[in-house]
């Protein structure tokens, strides 16, 4: 496996796939942090705990298609 450094913390990352933290992924996506938080207990999106105890996302698992955020509507009347 390829290894590199994070560019947001600096740690080390397998396969060179970036970490970003809560809030730059929230900004990124235009959602709130606490979304963010909810995609991770959910297991919407891949992350890590680093040896600091902090979580990190991984960027592409950012973009991966989730489930509609909003219910699809009926017809409107």
């Amino acid at each position: 496996m390829r290894r590199s450094d994070c560019y947001v913390c600096g740690e080390e990352v397998l396969e060179g796939r970036p970490l970003v933290d809560a809030s730059t992924a929230a900004r990124l996506c235009r959602v709130a942090r606490s979304t963010i938080y909810r995609w991770i207990r959910d297991e919407q999106v891949e992350w890590v705990r680093l040896p600091q105890g902090r979580r990190r996302i991984y960027l592409d698992s950012l973009f991966e298609e989730r489930p509609a955020i909003f219910p699809e509507r009926g017809p409107s009347r």
